[in-house]
């Protein structure tokens, strides 16, 4: 969601600065070319980072599924991708 969030604003960008339309003051202008320098960083360490946690998601994904034991009393227990997990207080979240 964050890298969809750059993506826009750095397309907003060069939209307003490679405007016919839109006049720019040339202080502006470096402040938005600055800006969106530093956004393609910003960019590069989301992708980098988004590319990390896919690498350690599938690698744990991939471990062999261990089966639980099902709970004799169901509702003290919570079903979360297929492990139960005991609740310490069910009615609080």
């Amino acid at each position: 969601m964050a890298y969809a969030a750059v993506i826009s604003l750095k397309q907003t960008i060069h939209r307003l600065l490679n405007s016919s339309h839109t006049p720019i003051a040339s202080s502006s202008r470096e402040i938005l070319e600055f800006a969106s320098k530093q956004i393609t960083s910003l960019q590069e360490f989301l992708k980098e980072f988004y590319q990390i946690n896919n690498k350690r998601w599938n690698a744990k994904s991939q471990k062999p599924y261990k089966k639980q034991k099902t709970p004799s009393n169901p509702i003290t227990f919570s079903l979360y991708p297929k492990i139960y997990t005991p609740l310490s207080k069910p009615w609080r979240k």
